[in-house]
């Protein structure tokens, strides 16, 4: 075939011609983000599949390596992913991803914090995906990080009124998980009140 293939032996895009390096790089890491919740959740529903394990090991060593680069959305996909597969992410894995939920959270945040230069690996959580990433981290009764707890809280206020009522239960059985939370919980409470 005269197709262009990119990082993996498999992956080929027919006649089309990738733009640029980094065009590329983003796909496969779009790619890894995608395929190791998904090879997680094949391996633990499969009994004795040590091809599963294996592959699932792999993607996760390379989200690990990836993680610094993804973006806003990707972080809280893995992360809900491996939370509502209901397997841990291993350690390597949660700490890079909750470093990156930590930038992503930013501080106080108005719509044109949402990116900044037109760069997703410097842009901020959507509302939406804030609140599933720290569902997500806090899934397995662990509070997160102080930094992805500071930055939360200092951000969850200036995006409250944007949460849907899933998303403001999702926060709130968190802070029920981690504990915690009590600079934020009176104004969660309010908002749900007028829900």
């Amino acid at each position: 075939s005269s197709g262009t293939q990119v990082g993996l032996p498999l992956l080929s895009f027919g006649a089309a011609v990738v733009p640029s390096r980094s065009c590329a790089q983003h796909l496969v890491e779009s790619l890894y983000c995608s395929v190791t919740p998904a090879a997680g959740l094949l391996a633990s529903r499969s009994e004795n599949c040590p091809a599963l394990e294996s592959t699932f090991r792999a993607a996760v060593w390379h989200a690990v390596r990836v993680a610094p680069q993804i973006n806003a959305q990707e972080v809280a996909n893995v992360l809900w992913a491996f939370a509502v597969m209901g397997r841990r992410a291993p350690p390597a894995l949660r700490n890079a991803l909750e470093a990156a939920a930590a930038r992503f959270c930013g501080g106080p945040a108005g719509p044109e914090d949402e990116t900044k230069n037109g760069d997703s690996r410097t842009s901020t959580f959507k509302p939406y995906e804030m609140t599933m990433a720290f569902w997500a981290l806090t899934r397995f009764g662990e509070a997160p990080s102080s930094d992805v707890l500071d930055r939360f809280e200092r951000r969850l206020p200036y995006v409250m009124a944007r949460l849907k009522p899933k998303e403001l239960a999702n926060v709130a059985s968190a802070y029920g998980r981690a504990g915690g939370g009590g600079g934020v919980l009176p104004k969660l409470a309010e908002r749900c009140a007028f829900e």
